[in-house]
């Protein structure tokens, strides 16, 4: 009997996690990089800001081509696994399959829309928020561009944090300290400007507001990178199984699927008792709940099985008569 062992899933799943990671940082930081302060103050006033959303949509599409990449890393290891363990045929994962063609496109437009709607909710709130505060054109554009990459709660808790800092206010200047991602390299101005009660330099603030934001940013990448990158890895794992089945390489009843958990304080309790779970090809595995899952991330499943799962599904390769 062969086994893709969890350890293998964990490690592919963990490779795809930094390379998605870094795909969505590298997206932020080049959405910034074409909407420079000037730019997004001169769209304001002139009531034009399609620049930024064409952006946003060129950007989404990279990154949909990322995680494209990632589910044929997945077709392609499952593969490499089958091709060793079968020794009556030599397996490959077929990316133009109608099946992993669809996928491919299907994917493409639902992280395009995603994308590109929530960032531009964000901005329309940011615009909004900063007409009715009464903040000028350079501010607003201010607090786009730090909304770049960012939930709308997100971006909230950046700009709050910068009005706690500019308020001078030795109350919101100590919550301010309360921040789990701020940069703790920064605490040491924030006591003394409570202690002297001056107010912090403008620059000060804008280092580290914009250190707060890229924290943001990173932690956001980790999510979007862990959920889009197991649900990716899986679904290209299970189409090359299903490409085997269909072209007689591989017999059904012959794989067994295995759920395994994370196992930490952080595992979702309807999943922890999923642990060890078996599911031959094509059947689903089911939590406490009854909530069914084809794997890990599995779309079909509501979010709250879903968002930041760091469960796997490893592979027994049976015979059968």
């Amino acid at each position: 009997m062969a086994y893709m062992t969890p350890e293998e899933m964990d490690k592919l799943v963990a490779g795809v996690e930094r390379k998605l990671g870094r795909s969505w940082a590298e997206l932020v930081e080049w959405l910034r990089e074409r909407n420079s302060l000037a730019d997004l103050e001169a769209a304001l006033q002139s009531g034009k800001l399609e620049a930024i959303a064409a952006t946003i949509d060129a950007a989404a599409v990279g990154f949909a081509a990322d995680v494209s990449t990632v589910y044929v890393d997945g077709g392609q290891r499952a593969a490499a696994w089958l091709d060793g363990a079968l020794d009556r045929s030599v397996i490959r994962f077929n990316q133009q399959n109608p099946r992993a063609v669809r996928w491919a496109e299907r994917s493409k437009y639902r992280l395009r829309g995603e994308i590109s709607e929530e960032q531009r909710e964000v901005i329309r709130r940011v615009v909004s928020d900063g007409v009715q505060a009464g903040r000028n054109p350079r501010e607003v554009a201010r607090d786009i561009r730090s909304s770049i990459g960012l939930t709308d709660s997100q971006a909230k808790h950046v700009a709050n944090y910068r009005r706690a800092l500019e308020s001078g206010d030795s109350t919101s200047l100590l919550s301010s300290l309360n921040r789990e991602l701020r940069d703790g390299r920064f605490d040491r101005a924030v006591h003394a400007a409570v202690r002297d009660e001056k107010a912090l330099p403008p620059e000060r603030i804008d280092r580290m507001v914009d250190a707060y934001r890229r924290n943001w940013v990173n932690y956001r990448a980790e999510v979007i990178a862990r959920t889009e990158g197991l649900r990716a890895v899986h679904q290209g794992t299970e189409e090359l199984y299903q490409q085997a089945l269909e072209s007689g390489e591989l017999k059904l009843g012959e794989l067994v699927r295995v759920w395994n958990t994370a196992g930490d304080a952080r595992t979702r309790d309807s999943h922890r008792t999923m642990n060890g779970q078996t599911r031959l090809m094509g059947e689903s595995f089911e939590t406490r709940d009854g909530v069914r899952l084809m794997f890990p991330g599995d779309p079909g499943a509501p979010l709250a099985e879903i968002i930041q799962c760091r469960c796997s599904v490893s592979t027994r390769l049976v015979r059968v008569a």
